[in-house]
């Protein structure tokens, strides 16, 4: 991945992903990564396991903004999950053209921003990774139009019916 001195942005959502989002930026800053937390949404409107993974986060949490995006050595997206079911709204549209203008890589936690998990349907904007975590799931046919570059299944066992598994 990066080394220490490249700063690692963690752009999340509020939903479930969310959650991946803050484990993801907690087990790098444990591991010495700079890391910067970008929050598109309301910490208190956390549910469940991204509220419990949010409570575990002691740094700073800062509004994810296009703005918010320069400077990052690498991008996390976290954004929205596989459950994604409608389009992106404005400021969500606006932080993924961001992303994909920020010209780092980008490690998509589930699958890219912006495409539904069952359909592959683009809502609006996808952000373009340079590697994603997927499941086995229908939306693992985007990977040929979003700029994945590699495909690494998530801890699950092998179906043998998908890209993921036939690469």
């Amino acid at each position: 991945m990066a080394g220490t001195d490249e700063a690692t942005d963690c752009d999340r959502g509020a939903a479930g992903n969310g959650g991946d989002g803050f484990v993801c930026a907690r087990i790098l800053a444990e591991r010495g990564f700079r890391v910067r937390l970008l929050l598109l949404g309301q910490r208190d409107l956390l549910k469940g396991d991204a509220a419990l993974a949010a409570a575990r986060w002691a740094g700073p949490v800062d509004v994810a903004t296009p703005e918010a995006i320069a400077g990052a050595g690498i991008i996390v997206d976290a954004l929205f999950g596989a459950g994604l079911d409608r389009p992106l709204a404005a400021p969500a549209v606006a932080l993924v053209g961001a992303i994909n203008a920020a010209r780092v890589p980008v490690i998509a936690v589930d699958l890219p921003s912006g495409i539904n998990g069952s359909t592959g349907a683009i809502l609006g904007a996808f952000v373009l990774s340079s590697v994603s975590f997927v499941a086995c799931r229908v939306a693992v046919i985007s990977i040929s139009f979003t700029g994945v570059s590699s495909v690494s299944p998530v801890d699950r066992p092998l179906c043998h019916s998908c890209p993921c598994h036939t690469r």
